[in-house]
């Protein structure tokens, strides 16, 4: 039979109160424990299990706890649980924020506890949460909703981008979402309305950020519009491409250390250049200590803007 032990193992090593007294202890019994040095005193209603080391996730699951029933994890700490990087902060009010663990409620409810931002809301839609390592939170298309006002076009996009790349979310579903969606503290419905009007229900983000910034400098720099992940076949030779124009035989390449990590990468790599240039294709290759700046001077290099023209020499 588990233990509740057992039980902690799977929970970061802490259970709340309530777990505790289904497996079968009393208040005494966990008092006892507490000053026996078993169990650590933590939040309210959170029983820790003594010699468990300390983590991120831990915290956020205590305070999930403590704030009790109908109380989700949301904002900052819910794109940090689905393993997404914030893009950096764009006032620095957020980037204080990110010292606390943030919980939505609804909207009677206040969360007031140490170390905790709590945020209400009256819209909750039915898929509005999820469950994520035991713990409710809200789901990736809500958190692209609440994070909006605070990370503004660029960050909101980028955001939506990595949960496109994970299959967090469709946007089939952000924008069915949007449809009925009206202004509250936190979101901003335009900013929502300007990253969907940007990305096609069938929007592909690239395979890395990298490949994201990449498309974001040809598209708001005034370069003809690519074909993205375009293959090139011939005979037994087959590449992908990250973006391409077919029509000059130009394309366009992301190179990370990530793709590399082997000798075997990097000659795979080396064959496919070296493919493509016998076979009349000419490549910029990009890397992500660019600057955006510098990708759009590479590209300017090879395109006339003003007379919207290649210039690629064979």
């Amino acid at each position: 039979m588990a233990t509740l032990e057992d039980l902690a193992e799977r929970q970061d090593g802490v259970v709340s109160v309530g777990q505790a007294q289904a497996a079968g202890l009393s208040f005494g019994q966990i008092g006892r424990r507490r000053r026996c040095g078993r169990y650590r005193r933590s939040r309210r209603g959170v029983v820790q299990i003594a010699g468990v080391p300390p983590t991120w996730r831990q915290a956020v699951r205590m305070a999930s706890i403590a704030a009790g029933a109908e109380v989700v994890v949301s904002h900052a700490s819910a794109v940090r649980l689905y393993g997404i990087e914030l893009p950096p902060a764009v006032h620095p009010r957020w980037a204080r924020d990110n010292a606390f663990i943030e919980v939505s409620a609804p909207l009677l409810r206040h969360v007031r506890l140490d170390g905790v931002r709590g945020h209400r809301s009256r819209m909750w839609a039915t898929d509005d949460v999820r469950i994520v390592a035991g713990m409710a939170v809200t789901s990736p298309v809500r958190v692209v909703i609440d994070m909006s006002s605070r990370l503004g076009v660029d960050g909101t996009g980028r955001l939506v981008d990595d949960m496109l790349r994970r299959r967090l979310i469709t946007m089939t579903e952000l924008c069915a979402r949007l449809e009925d969606l009206r202004p509250a503290p936190g979101r901003s419905v335009r900013v929502l309305r300007i990253v969907a009007a940007g990305r096609s229900l069938t929007f592909d983000p690239g395979e890395s950020k990298l490949e994201a910034r990449i498309r974001r400098v040809v598209e708001r720099k005034g370069f003809p519009p690519p074909v993205g992940q375009h293959w090139v076949r011939d005979g037994t030779f087959k590449v992908r491409l990250d973006f391409a124009y077919p029509e000059v035989k130009v394309y366009l390449e992301g190179d990370g250390f990530g793709f590399h990590r082997f000798a075997s990468d990097l000659d795979k790599d080396v064959r496919k250049r070296n493919g493509l240039l016998e076979r009349g294709w000419v490549g910029l290759h990009f890397t992500a200590r660019m600057t955006s700046a510098e990708i759009e001077a590479t590209l300017a290099r090879f395109y006339d803007r003003s007379a919207r023209q290649w210039q690629v020499p064979r």
